[in-house]
């Protein structure tokens, strides 16, 4: 519905959200496309999530376009034991970005307690 240079613009704006959400002991980094990916330290990334999910979803987008609405589906997982490879934690966080976008977008899909 929009161009590529309103995506783009949408793009470099949810960098520096995501940016500001990792803080300083965190990374924000872009994946390809549309996925990014954070890594975290500690125990708020779970809050991080939540707080960066209801931002985008508030956030007022009209400064790159007119009646532009953006929301953003989150996968996360935690470090765990027998899941400690890249490949194995992307895995995971993968599988619960899958599940958040076909239960509804939007939303904060992560491990289990």
């Amino acid at each position: 519905n929009h161009s590529h240079a309103v995506g783009d613009q949408v793009l470099c704006d949810l960098a520096d959200m995501l940016e500001e959400a990792a803080g300083d002991s965190g990374i924000a980094a872009r994946m390809g496309g549309e996925e990014f990916l954070m890594v975290f330290q500690g125990s708020g990334a779970v809050i991080a999530f939540e707080e960066l999910r209801r931002r985008v979803e508030t956030y007022d987008w009209s400064s790159v376009a007119s009646n532009l609405s953006l929301t953003i589906s989150i996968g996360a997982t935690r470090l765990r034991p027998g899941r400690i490879t890249q490949a194995a934690l992307l895995g995971e966080a993968d599988r619960h970005l899958y599940a958040a976008k076909t239960g509804g977008r939007n939303r904060v899909v992560l491990d289990p307690d």
